[in-house]
């Protein structure tokens, strides 16, 4: 019987010691519980929709109808207090529910062109007959608004002067001037119900600069389920290209392809669609930061930063290849890099005008033995190729230098690398570069060099005294 007792004891002990504790935590957690719901009830009470952020938690059947808090308005008095302020509503456009959206304008009267901007966008829906003070007009409620900013002109430009170099731009906004449906790109299916696909907006605006046409927007997602506006991501493209739905990962959803390009860069922003809580972000595939902590990979990835898609992709694959543990990043990483890659080489196939362009589409892909051959073939016309490249030698001189990076004793890069430096500094500064370089007595370096640029490749006296010195 004692040892029973003693067996119980430690038991015993433990009951009682929670006994002793539950009852404060539960009166805590109670206390807390009823401190949170009289917050909640002031701010209900003072502005409904202050609360608007709860039904991301609640389930469809406990929505709280934030369309109800909005006073019916006649469209007509809608209008005239928005002409008051120098503003108006835009054409409407239909939306799920019975709903209609409209954009706010901002109307100025000091431009030489018109320049009207859009500044809001509203979601109104015609009131209840119970709910309207008058039964001669249409009385609609405020389900939901959004405000529009347009992009800071440095924004816009940016893929440009990420090519072209020169004025990145102020901090003034180009405006957004236009709303348009933009098709989705997720199909309603038992999972996706057609309440939380929604619909995507497209703003858009356009600005002229020079022999540039840039088109810029934002895109904007509605869901008529929560009667909710919400901002996703902004875009820019100086050849007015607009954003388009594209398979590039492989995945079944597709990707927003944004065309950046300028002249022979190809350049492309690529976003993957998420939904998380029902909620629509487009993400950004960046290629700053590696997926698999590899040194070919980030070896790679530094080919991309001088546009070097195709040398990256090649690396990629063999380090793919060699059955290194390959994630779903590393996968979309490498999917985006094959997209550049398959442009640059449209590029390099396609016909063109002259041997001029030729030769450059092929140092834009890196391909700098394909480019020595070409020249070879042009003997007659290889000063003025030369001439030209040396002109517009950023592009390459780019490519050049990160190639260098990654491998630094790269013989055709740095013959390349050769030809460039004295277009820009002179011949004697071409050559003091040679020399810095690794592995200068490089034979497939000196034969290119005699390709080239004779006059920089080393004479067979200097090979001789260089091949002697230990």
């Amino acid at each position: 019987m004692k040892t029973t007792l003693l067996r119980q004891a430690p038991h015993l002990i433990l009951l009682r010691w929670l006994g002793r504790l539950l009852p404060p935590a539960m009166l805590v957690g109670t206390v807390g519980l009823v401190v949170t719901s009289g917050v909640l009830s002031v701010q209900f009470i003072l502005e409904p929709r202050s609360i608007a952020w709860l039904n991301q938690y609640l389930p469809a059947h406990l929505q709280i109808p934030i369309a109800q808090f909005d006073k019916p308005i006649p469209l007509s008095k809608i209008r005239q207090a928005l002409q008051n302020s120098g503003q108006d509503l835009g054409e409407a456009i239909d939306l799920p529910g019975n709903a209609q959206l409209y954009p706010v304008i901002q109307q100025e009267f000091n431009c030489k062109a018109p320049c009207d901007q859009m500044i809001e966008l509203r979601v109104y829906r015609p009131a209840e007959p119970l709910q309207r003070q008058s039964t001669t007009e249409t009385h609609y409620q405020l389900v939901s608004r959004l405000v529009t900013e347009g992009l800071p002109e440095w924004v816009a430009r940016e893929p440009l002067v990420a090519v072209r170099s020169g004025d990145p731009g102020s901090a003034q906004e180009w405006p957004l001037e236009t709303v348009e449906i933009f098709e989705t790109a997720i199909d309603p299916t038992p999972q996706n119900k057609s309440s939380d696909v929604g619909i995507w907006l497209n703003l858009t605006g356009k600005r002229q600069q020079g022999d540039a046409t840039f088109t810029y927007g934002q895109l904007v997602h509605y869901n008529p389920r929560r009667s909710e506006l919400s901002a996703l991501t902004t875009w820019t493209s100086p050849i007015e290209a607009m954003p388009k739905w594209q398979q590039v990962t492989g995945t079944a959803q597709p990707e927003l392809v944004v065309d950046q390009s300028v002249d022979l860069e190809p350049q492309f922003r690529i976003y993957q669609l998420n939904q998380q809580n029902s909620r629509i972000q487009l993400n950004p595939i960046s290629l700053t930061k590696p997926a698999i902590a590899h040194p070919e990979y980030r070896a790679a990835l530094t080919l991309t930063q001088g546009g070097l898609w195709s040398l990256a992709y090649q690396r990629l694959q063999r380090l793919k290849d060699q059955g290194i543990p390959w994630s779903g990043n590393a996968q979309a990483q490498m999917d985006v890099i094959k997209y550049h890659a398959q442009i640059s080489q449209q590029q390099v196939e396609q016909p063109w005008a002259n041997m001029s362009q030729q030769v450059t589409v092929n140092l834009i892909d890196g391909r700098w033995q394909r480019a020595i051959a070409l020249l070879e073939q042009s003997k007659t016309e290889r000063k003025v190729i030369l001439d030209e490249l040396r002109l517009e030698s950023a592009q390459v001189w780019r490519r050049v230098d990160i190639a260098l990076k990654v491998w630094s004793a790269d013989p055709y890069a740095q013959a390349w690398g050769a030809v460039l430096v004295e277009g820009r500094e002179g011949t004697i500064a071409a050559k003091n570069w040679l020399k810095r370089q690794r592995n200068q007595h490089s034979t497939l370096r000196n034969q290119a060099l005699q390709k080239l640029a004779p006059n920089l490749a080393p004479t067979p006296k200097a090979l001789e005294v260089s091949n002697r010195t230990p």
